[in-house]
């Protein structure tokens, strides 16, 4: 760990980051990194990285939803979350593959929403019906409408990151209150290899600015925009990390920061960033297990992903397999779920079976208790060798030890075949329907809505003109 902690430190000293923000760009030069204002590379000493770490808040936090009966803690168990801006989905009603729209955005919050298992939510699509400078804000308000669950959003730079913000606050009663209880965090990522953008770094400074959490998430693949080897991935994506969150404690000493393992690897054949290989789910292991160890920084991985186009076998073992490896380690949260394509895909049906392997996994991650009464030694010495288990009075008491899946069949062959034959893609689908059908987020008031419509309104005047 150590190692690959000095090597990141020995990359940001001796290559150095590109930083093209200016607010980012001076606090770097102002706290006494080496810069080139010509080509915006900036070299950081050891110590100055070493410094930040020591402010950045350590260890689980709070994450807050609109009421507070949707707040949760990491820490205190395995959390899932949704991901973000599918450009495309599959359709619910016809399984084609198609652009996603503002319907479809709505639909799956309110799906995410209803899940037992997933406790927040991000922009889970891109529509392609809402123009592009002014899609987060547009995102921020279609999603606050349809969940009560905290938020992860994605901003474009200063205008649209203060807009979310404000959104935010209108929702929350004022900025004062959403500075005590942020209902959502920003995602923040750097252009690997090794460069922090105007946009992204116009998102950190402003969310910092107001001291509320930031997600940095570095997203290179192995072999194209990071090294070919394990080691060096790792160093790289811990580097870029590093400098954010140098920066962000330099804007606002105390801002909450949160890690996400989302490097990828490219398929030598193709050239393709590959989101189910192997390599990619030891990768993001070992960096979390890195954050954790050493930094004591919250800690997500993006595992839920496959390069399957449907929910076919390839979904579910490429999917288990990120999911579950995270799980051991210990992270904070595993998010994406509900992709397909490698990332580029969402659907309804897919949110419903990741929420049932997340609940698969925690049910492993309650592990075997071990006392009097689970060895149920009186039990087993009075049915003994000859009877079963059956009638017991312990049985009962103690079948919820059994995992019951909501979705996965378990019937005999003849029971599947009067039921319609239905796969587990079939089995989804009517799942997500019926919740669809049925299920009503958390309202918000009347006058919040008409204070978000007349600013999404006012977002598109100003585009406008």
């Amino acid at each position: 760990m150590n190692d690959l902690h000095n090597a990141s430190l020995e990359i940001l000293e001796k290559i150095g980051m590109v930083i093209l923000e200016d607010t980012c760009f001076r606090l770097l030069e102002d706290a006494g990194a080496e810069v080139n204002p010509t080509d915006r590379l900036v070299k950081i000493p050891g110590h100055l990285i070493n410094e930040g770490l020591a402010k950045v808040p350590k260890g689980a936090r709070i994450h807050y939803g609109r009421k507070p009966e949707y707040d949760f803690k990491t820490g205190d168990r395995l959390c899932f979350r949704g991901g973000t801006q599918g450009p495309y989905v599959l359709d619910l009603d016809t399984g084609i593959h198609r652009p996603a729209t503002r319907r479809d955005l709505e639909n799956l919050v309110r799906l995410l929403d209803a899940m037992d298992c997933i406790q927040a939510v991000m922009f889970p699509c891109s529509p392609s019906d809402i123009p592009a400078e002014f899609l987060s804000q547009q995102m921020a308000k279609v999603t606050l409408e349809n969940t009560a669950k905290p938020i992860g959003v994605v901003a474009y730079g200063r205008k649209s990151a203060r807009a979310v913000i404000e959104m935010a606050a209108i929702v929350t009663g004022g900025m004062e209150e959403l500075t005590r209880r942020p209902i959502m965090q920003v995602l923040c990522e750097p252009a690997s290899p090794l460069k922090l953008d105007h946009r992204q770094g116009e998102n950190l400074v402003e969310f910092a600015r107001h001291n509320l959490p930031i997600e940095m998430a570095s997203m290179p693949a192995m072999c194209s925009t990071a090294p070919a080897t394990l080691a060096g991935t790792i160093a790289q994506v811990n580097a870029e990390h590093l400098c954010m969150i140098l920066i962000a404690q330099l804007v606002n000493q105390g801002t909450p920061v949160s890690l996400n393992a989302c490097t990828g690897c490219m398929d030598p054949r193709t050239g393709t960033n590959s989101y189910g290989a192997l390599e990619r789910v030891l990768l993001n292991a070992a960096v979390a297990q890195l954050w954790r160890s050493l930094y004591g920084v919250e800690t997500y991985v993006s595992a839920a992903l496959t390069d399957s186009k449907t929910h076919d076998e390839q979904a579910g073992y490429e999917r288990m397999m990120n999911m579950l490896l995270p799980a051991f380690v210990g992270v904070d949260m595993v998010t994406t779920l509900g992709y397909l394509e490698s990332y580029l895909t969402i659907s309804c049906e897919q949110v419903a079976i990741d929420n049932e392997i997340a609940s698969m996994i925690l049910h492993i991650l309650d592990g075997v208790e071990v006392n009097e009464e689970t060895l149920a030694m009186d039990v087993i010495r009075k049915v003994g060798p000859k009877h079963h288990f059956l009638a017991e009075k312990h049985t009962l008491k103690h079948v919820s030890e059994l995992f019951i899946p909501k979705l996965a069949n378990r019937n005999t062959r003849a029971e599947w075949t009067r039921a319609g034959e239905k796969d587990i893609a079939r089995v989804a689908s009517d799942t997500a329907k019926r919740i669809l059908e049925a299920h009503r987020p958390e309202p918000l008031e009347k006058d919040i809505r008409e204070k978000l419509r007349k600013m999404a309104g006012q977002i598109a005047a100003d585009s406008a003109n």
